[in-house]
């Protein structure tokens, strides 16, 4: 049966308004719908006001919220100087590619502001909606040449694991290290401050975060603790955040620069990152940077990557590669030329002890070693630049001395993660973290947790904004 044209256009129209029709019920009962409450808890909030990554006069708020974050109207960035006031929509959207067994994620919303801001709010489009007044920082303004930025570090012991990474970074050219910790013994916590006065590092709080109901009730509560379902302590945000606030002036040290040069389009650099065995002492007499060094034996067991990216060319990172690319692609350097050490299984040596074995465990050596990428003659170097400024930096001997001599936490939190994650082949169950492990109150041990007071405001009925 042929259909003429006439009765095609009559079908044709049939259809559409059938379709529209669909789609307005659908839109009514979508608005009419009882929303469940959205919360926005902002991390940070970051003003560029010249920026090779943004235009200029951009605001970027980072923020945590439920993975499927769909308020019912779209958000609006309202800012204001002396003279001008402006109301921007925000581009909003995951920092990263969420986990699905996670409920909450990373978000970033960008928005264009007036010049110098005096205030910053979020709002929404309805008409009742209140606009809630958002602190921000201007990013650092610093020439940093390199920054490192660590995973938010949880019931840390380890000054074995710490003391290294701060030499190595300090003494092969990293221009700053920064530390997000969330509890650590106090004694360590004393020892990295004496850095912090030399400008070597800077330490961050990060916190689990607080949501609370308004005091009238009109929010029903969370049946869950959120914190839970974001995954390993999220240390992602923790990236993300020390990106955008030392965004502004990064380049690279000689390899990355080499690397650079010849791969110009290139957003970044992965490496491989291999198992490493650690031997050292429990006790800070007898600890020695260079025994460390050279006893430590690479496994052939590879791991998921690390990288480095080109501040200007990424907006968001994720634990082991880059969330948001606005340029280039990132580039696997292959084994040959370098790769990273995951020094993640150690043996604690008592010198006070008779017959304590050193290496607990049997594993396949890896084609490379620690002498391919550190030197003996380096180690020796790293080594006494170590002791030297232990003895020429005030008060950091005596901080030296007073770290702690057991281990206490570490083997407890390791169990845990093998049971949640490893041993499940990286298949976790529920959202990895270290809210999933029973870790003991143990009297007579010192904890610096970090505290952070949030305050909360309702943008409209159903969106709630805590930072």
């Amino acid at each position: 049966m042929i259909l003429n044209k006439t009765h095609f256009q009559k079908v044709r129209r049939i259809i559409t308004r059938a379709f529209l029709l669909g789609f307005l019920f659908i839109l009514c009962i979508t608005f009419n719908m009882p929303w469940s409450t959205q919360h926005i808890a902002i991390i940070s909030t970051n003003y560029f006001f010249n920026s090779s990554s943004y235009p200029s006069n951009t605001m970027v708020v980072l923020f945590n919220a439920q993975r499927r974050f769909w308020p019912p109207w779209p958000l609006l960035c309202h800012s204001h100087n002396a003279t001008h006031s402006l109301t921007s929509l925000p581009r909003v959207r995951h920092a990263f590619t969420p986990i699905l067994i996670c409920g909450w994620s990373v978000f970033l919303a960008v928005c264009p502001t007036v010049q110098s801001p005096s205030q910053f709010a979020l709002r929404d489009m309805q008409v009742l909606s209140t606009s809630v007044a958002v602190p921000y920082r201007k990013v650092s303004a610093e020439h940093l040449p390199v920054v490192a930025c660590f995973s938010p570090l949880f019931f840390n012991e380890r000054w074995q694991l710490i003391i290294p990474t701060l030499e190595i970074y300090r003494q092969y050219g990293v221009s700053l290290q920064v530390f997000y910790i969330q509890s650590m013994l106090v004694e360590i916590l004393d020892f990295m401050r004496i850095y912090e006065n030399e400008k070597i590092i800077r330490i961050e709080a990060w916190t689990k975060f607080n949501i609370s109901m308004p005091v009238d009730g009109s929010f029903k509560p969370l049946d869950y603790d959120p914190n839970a379902e974001l995954e390993w302590r999220n240390q992602a945000a923790a990236h993300t955040d020390c990106l955008l606030y030392y965004k502004g002036d990064g380049s690279f040290l000689g390899e990355f620069r080499h690397l650079s040069a010849q791969l110009p389009n290139s957003a970044g650099f992965y490496y491989n990152r291999y198992n490493t065995h650690l031997i050292t002492s429990n006790d800070p007499k007898d600890f020695s940077l260079l025994s460390l060094i050279n006893g430590a034996r690479i496994a052939e067991e590879w791991e998921d990557p690390k990288y480095v990216v080109k501040p200007k060319n990424v907006q968001s990172v994720w634990l082991h590669w880059p969330g948001i690319v606005d340029k280039g692609r990132m580039y696997l350097v292959p084994d040959s030329q370098n790769f990273i050490l995951h020094f993640r299984n150690w043996s604690m040596i008592d010198h006070d002890a008779i017959n304590v074995p050193l290496i607990n465990r049997v594993f396949k050596m890896f084609n490379y070693q620690i002498s391919d990428i550190i030197r003996p003659e380096a180690a020796t170097k790293l080594e006494n630049n170590f002791r030297k400024f232990i003895l020429t930096t005030p008060q950091l001997a005596e901080k030296f001395s007073k770290l702690p001599h057991r281990v206490i936490y570490y083997p407890i939190i390791s169990a845990c993660y093998n049971r949640i994650f490893y041993g499940r082949s990286k298949r976790p169950m529920n959202c990895p973290g270290p809210l999933r492990c029973l870790l003991p109150s143990i009297p007579d041990i010192k904890c610096a947790i970090g505290i952070r007071h949030y305050e909360h405001g309702a943008i409209n009925e159903h969106v709630v904004r805590s930072f």
